[in-house]
């Protein structure tokens, strides 16, 4: 059985945009459209999404203060980056000052989903996580404007 799903994403500007379905802990499905702008520092989803899926927001693995129209705001973030390249490993992103770390560490510390942006590469990544690592969480990869979900 194929499990693949490919997802459509729109332009808006440089921008890239998804429509997406979210549901919570209430069984509830909301209607969202995502933002992914693959030169952002970030990117930023409501709290209320966040938590119709699920996230514990009173106990992220890490946040960041950042300044909002409304005032200042504590987020929660990313643990870390998978880079298989031991040149990039134990090395920090600019900007964000992600730690860059081995796929093996999705052993140590797993995570519920990994993004894949390397689409030239992501077979061979896709493959890695899930016969190296035996990643078992949802895998995605960014190919052009398509995510596809694995």
């Amino acid at each position: 059985m194929n499990l693949e799903r490919i997802y459509q994403l729109s332009r808006y500007g440089n921008l890239l945009v998804v429509n997406a379905a979210v549901g919570g802990k209430d069984d509830l499905v909301r209607k969202v459209k995502l933002l992914l702008d693959t030169g952002s520092s970030y990117t930023v989803l409501r709290s209320n999404i966040l938590e119709n899926i699920g996230c514990d927001l009173e106990k992220p693995s890490q946040t960041i203060r950042t300044l909002t129209p409304g005032g200042m705001v504590s987020a929660p973030i990313i643990a870390y980056i998978i880079d298989s390249s031991p040149y990039k490993q134990n090395r920090y992103t600019p900007v964000t000052h992600f730690p860059i770390l081995p796929p093996s560490r999705l052993k140590l510390d797993p995570v519920d989903a990994v993004i894949v942006m390397a689409p030239r590469f992501s077979e061979e990544i896709v493959n890695q996580l899930k016969e190296d690592v035996q990643f078992t969480g949802t895998i995605a990869v960014l190919e052009g404007t398509k995510l596809t979900v694995i």
